[in-house]
């Protein structure tokens, strides 16, 4: 991640910024992190859904900074938060991102960042030992590739902005069947 992108970010006008973080090396299948979402109206179809971890941007806001700010929101054990610092200023090849356009024409920078497992199982304890009080997520937990792949076997699962993410990933090739 260099900063020319994040220019060539701002001058896109994205709606939001969303990390996909997975788990699983060469050979392994991959699993990546979804958080339950918590929503204020259980009522909307989104309370206890998945939902990739990010969010919003604000107008004056840049890209990587928005999806810092989501993760720091969302997650009380600041692990996802760190981790995306932690990559994005010593190993920024390894922070891959891709643009997806929604059928209402807004666009989502989608962030695909490795995830230790080491890290994933401090994040795993943190909301067993915590009795958080988040007011966006339930806590985290990690799905098979096959459960992204098959998302739209899986509608009743996921919010309705991650089902369109997913759909747009695969559509455009990023995801295959």
């Amino acid at each position: 991640y260099h900063t020319f992108d994040e220019r060539k970010l701002k001058e896109l006008k994205l709606a939001s910024a969303k990390a996909i973080f997975f788990l699983g090396g060469e050979g392994e299948e991959k699993k990546y992190l979804v958080s339950k979402k918590k929503h204020s109206k259980k009522c909307s179809g989104k309370d206890k859904k998945w939902e990739f971890p990010g969010g919003k941007i604000d107008k004056k806001e840049k890209t990587l900074p928005a999806l810092e700010r989501e993760l720091k929101e969302e997650d009380t054990s600041q692990i996802l938060h760190k981790t995306l610092q932690k990559l994005s200023k010593e190993n920024s090849n390894q922070v891959k991102y891709k643009i997806v356009k929604l059928k209402d024409k807004t666009l989502h920078a989608i962030f695909l960042l490795p995830l230790k497992r080491t890290y994933w199982r401090a994040l795993e304890n943190f909301y067993k030992q915590n009795k958080t009080t988040n007011l966006e997520t339930y806590g985290f937990l990690t799905i098979s590739e096959g459960n992204l792949v098959e998302a739209e076997g899986h509608e009743s699962l996921w919010t309705p902005k991650s089902l369109k993410i997913l759909k747009a990933l695969r559509k455009d090739k990023t995801i295959s069947k």
